[in-house]
């Protein structure tokens, strides 16, 4: 079931149209990428200005969340390589979130 998302618990809306996002390689074989959940927010998009900023956006989201009533256990950070974990997790560390990786 690799085509049913797994963003659909923490945003539906994210799925409305995900082929936008994997289209354009030509060497990915092609998917219908669905959802069973309710319609959520729409997607944001944020264009950091470097890999510090991106961080920094993502520990604001994630204390702004907390602030609004959302679990801790709710919230995942996805990234595409793993050089990124580390600017993340020195953010995390800074801010005194609680991570597992």
């Amino acid at each position: 079931m690799l085509d049913n998302s797994i963003s659909s618990a923490a945003s539906p809306r994210s799925n409305r149209n995900p082929q936008a996002g994997t289209g354009n390689n030509a060497g990915r074989l092609g998917k219908e990428l669905w959802t069973d959940g309710n319609e959520g927010d729409p997607i944001a998009l944020y264009a950091g200005f470097n890999e510090q900023d991106e961080a920094r956006f993502i520990v604001e989201r994630i204390e702004q969340g907390i602030r609004d009533g959302l679990s801790r256990s709710e919230i995942a950070i996805l990234y595409r390589s793993n050089a990124q974990s580390r600017v993340l997790e020195e953010a995390l560390l800074r801010s005194g979130i609680p991570y597992r990786i």
